[in-house]
């Protein structure tokens, strides 16, 4: 506690006191200062440094959501990644048919119209090499994918795979072909092949192939 002098008698009273105990007279307290107003600068140069660090985070995401991206296709995801035809067959049944390459010295157990996450594929191989060993899965959609659900695809592979893969575009009888491929290490590789539909105007037919040996 530290005193003062009243400003109206002169007296001393405490730093504390609402009014003089001499007196009577009211004391008015010292107003605070505003610590914003105080630290204007600082706060000023703190916003510039918030508005550059996010625009800097815009530039490299390329203006994608900092969202963290939720998998469309969970069940066609956790096939491409399965290393053996029993864990795939785990999944898919046994209603395949067994069948021989003889031209290209390879087999493959062959589904046909299939439903994985709630779309139905006309293909689905387990293909082997001429030794027997399982080399890779390859799923054909048919005509039946909307812009909406290829790209909901890639970016389901984006996330499983990472973003640095391989990109082409070709056409073929004047329709776009979009090819996207994730090569991991030797011999693992996924392909994802996009093709727009010649008759059907906005629909795709996608392949993928998921390479294990």
């Amino acid at each position: 506690m530290a005193l003062i002098k009243c400003p109206e008698c002169g007296k001393d009273i405490s730093n504390t006191s609402e009014k003089c105990i001499h007196c009577g007279f009211p004391i008015e307290k010292p107003k605070k200062k505003d610590w914003i107003k105080a630290h204007r600068k600082i706060v000023i140069l703190i916003c510039i440094a918030i508005v550059v660090t996010l625009g800097i985070i815009f530039v490299l995401t390329k203006g994608k959501s900092l969202l963290p991206h939720t998998i469309q296709n969970p069940k066609l995801m956790q096939l491409l990644d399965y290393t053996s035809p029993d864990q795939i067959k785990n999944d898919l049944g046994d209603g395949f048919e067994h069948r021989n390459y003889d031209s290209i010295n390879s087999t493959a157990d062959e589904y046909k119209e299939i439903e994985i996450d709630g779309k139905t594929y006309s293909e689905v191989d387990i293909c082997y090499k001429e030794d027997g060993t399982f080399e890779r899965i390859y799923l054909d959609t048919g005509s039946i994918w909307t812009e909406e659900d290829y790209k909901a695809l890639v970016a389901d592979l984006i996330k499983q795979y990472g973003d640095e893969y391989e990109y082409n575009e070709d056409e073929y009888n004047g329709k776009p072909i979009y090819d996207y491929t994730w090569k991991k290490s030797f011999p693992r590789r996924i392909s994802c092949s996009i093709h727009a539909d010649k008759t059907e105007e906005g629909k795709h037919w996608v392949r993928i192939n998921s390479f294990h040996n």
